[in-house]
């Protein structure tokens, strides 16, 4: 299932967006990328979570994600600024 996350800061929203498998607990990454709060008015619609955790090395490669109590090990491991695939956005 496609999930859009939000995950809020000061004056940038950041978004996670992924295909998430509820049964083996992965997750494939589309997109995380971020819209300023004030000079963009267009975000996309996402979910509010209790809990967006990105899991990385010190590398910065992106290993899996906590939402919640949850933990999503990602299938297409990489940089965690690398993925750009904003198409599954919805507005």
């Amino acid at each position: 299932m496609t999930r859009t996350i939000l995950d809020s800061g000061i004056n940038w929203n950041w978004y996670f967006c992924g295909d998430f498998n509820e049964d083996n607990k992965t997750v494939i990454v589309y997109c995380y990328d971020r819209f300023h709060k004030y000079d963009q008015m267009q975000h996309p619609i996402a979910e509010n979570v209790r809990w967006f955790q990105l899991i990385e090395t010190k590398e910065r490669r992106l290993t899996g994600v906590r939402i919640n109590d949850t933990i999503y090990e990602v299938v297409n491991q990489g940089y965690v600024f690398s993925y750009r695939d904003d198409s599954r956005y919805s507005f």
